[in-house]
């Protein structure tokens, strides 16, 4: 979580950077998909148990819960 936040902050950074030069402010993310404010957002609304549970698929945004 900590390197997280680094990477975070260095994205919202250089994000401002950048916009102030006129260029996409997605350059200076580490996806063009999604910032790494995103993938936290995701990630804590998700849960982690996701994570810990093997054999499990589960997506909030985009489907159900499902046990392989």
């Amino acid at each position: 979580p900590d390197r997280h936040s680094w990477w975070e902050e260095a994205e919202a950074r250089i994000g401002r950077l950048e916009t102030s030069k006129g260029r996409p402010k997605d350059n200076s993310q580490f996806s063009r998909r999604f910032s790494k404010r995103e993938l936290r957002e995701f990630m804590e609304r998700q849960g982690d148990w996701a994570l810990e549970t093997d054999g499990v698929l589960c997506q909030k945004d985009d489907g159900e819960c499902i046990a392989a």
